[in-house]
């Protein structure tokens, strides 16, 4: 973001949230949203999904993460604690501030989202030619 206020990129990728005080400022502009459904902070910005041949999307998430080696009683018993604040009224409220829903998903839905995101982006890498080897 520094670097495209400096002028130095004429375009970067982050994701709506991180532009957001930016774009309300008028400092930047918003030219797609990398989804498939519009974003509830900017629904006017035009979807990749939509506009792209490929209907390509890439979503933004925020995760909490441990040691791989945590014991399974010390992971569960964070992740119950996890979901339980996501699911109270502030944390409502918080992400709502930010335009951006609540989702939840348990340590099994991120493994399955971050493998089918792994081999998404693996696909994409090796479509525009950039896979090491090619």
């Amino acid at each position: 973001m520094q670097e495209l206020l400096a002028g130095g990129v004429d375009m970067v990728t982050p994701s709506l949230l991180e532009g957001k005080t930016l774009i309300d400022a008028g400092e930047i502009k918003a030219l797609a949203y990398m989804s498939d459904k519009p974003s509830e902070a900017y629904p006017d910005v035009p979807l990749t999904a939509r506009e792209l041949p490929s209907g390509w999307t890439l979503s933004a998430y925020t995760t909490i993460s441990a040691p791989a080696n945590m014991p399974e009683d010390i992971a569960c018993s964070y992740e119950a604690a996890l979901k339980e604040i996501v699911e109270t009224k502030e944390w409502a409220e918080f992400r709502s501030s930010l335009g951006a829903p609540v989702v939840w998903g348990g340590s099994k839905e991120l493994l399955d989202l971050m493998t089918q995101y792994d081999e998404g982006l693996g696909n994409t890498v090796k479509a525009i030619g950039m896979a090491k080897g090619q």
